[in-house]
């Protein structure tokens, strides 16, 4: 399993062996499954130091990787590899999002001037692409206190939570600002018109937590705020894989 923006990844191997000679491959063909999530498909190596071929925005289906550098097929028994580069957070539909990608790639055709045939069955490995947002945060409450406010929730269920981001706002019901997805922030990070209140990054899944905006404690800022000031608050659950969810108010 990876994340959204992740390096590149292998996929699968494969081998070419001729009966006799030589043949010289100019591209191959790979299928992979409907919505990959995959920016670009690369012919590589066995051992990734020669990149033969990359397509870029590859399609749920047959895609085609022309080489740039042409594969030699001999006698020898030569492994080589499919590996993928994930879309990134951006490129990713915003949370909610899901489920993860799971993604699988065959070669299906080569071009070569030679009678060839593929082995059947022809398997692949599976890469998960995690764009799947976590649950959201539970049991959300605040109170107001002197220039302070306690804020009380319980963490996301999902078992990949990572931490959480709560957002404020100097009004009387959240702005429509959201973390960036694989993004990680610290208190005091300012987005638009939303602060960065509080961030807590050691907690596990599904137990309560506390905090106090204005006092500092528990992953809060220390900055008073202002009494009579309406505030609104909105707790953000991230996973170990960057993925947000849509947030709590």
């Amino acid at each position: 399993t990876i994340a959204p923006g992740a390096a590149i990844t292998d996929l699968d191997r494969f081998t070419f062996q001729t009966s006799a000679g030589t043949e010289t491959i100019t591209s191959i063909t790979v299928s992979l499954p409907t919505n990959t999530g995959v920016s670009s498909i690369s012919i590589t190596s066995n051992d990734d130091v020669t990149t033969y071929g990359t397509l870029s925005s590859p399609i749920a289906g047959s895609n085609t990787v022309t080489l740039t550098t042409s594969i030699t097929a001999n006698t020898t028994l030569t492994s080589y590899k499919i590996r993928v580069t994930p879309l990134s957070h951006a490129a990713m539909p915003p949370p909610p999002n899901g489920p993860p990608y799971t993604i699988t790639g065959t070669v299906t055709a080569w071009a070569g001037p030679n009678t060839h045939a593929i082995p059947s069955p022809d398997t692949s490995a599976t890469v998960t692409i995690d764009n799947e947002s976590p649950a959201g945060a539970t049991a959300t409450s605040g109170t107001a206190g002197n220039a302070q406010v306690t804020l009380n929730w319980t963490t996301s269920a999902s078992t990949d939570f990572s931490r959480s981001m709560v957002l404020r706002w100097a009004a009387s019901t959240p702005g429509s600002e959201v973390p960036a997805e694989g993004t990680d922030y610290t208190v005091g990070a300012v987005i638009t018109t939303a602060t960065v209140a509080y961030v807590r990054t050691t907690d596990a899944a599904s137990i309560a937590v506390s905090g106090v905006d204005g006092a500092g404690t528990g992953g809060c800022g220390t900055t008073a705020l202002t009494n009579g000031q309406a505030y609104s608050y909105k707790v953000f659950q991230k996973d170990s894989n960057g993925n947000y969810d849509v947030g709590v108010a």
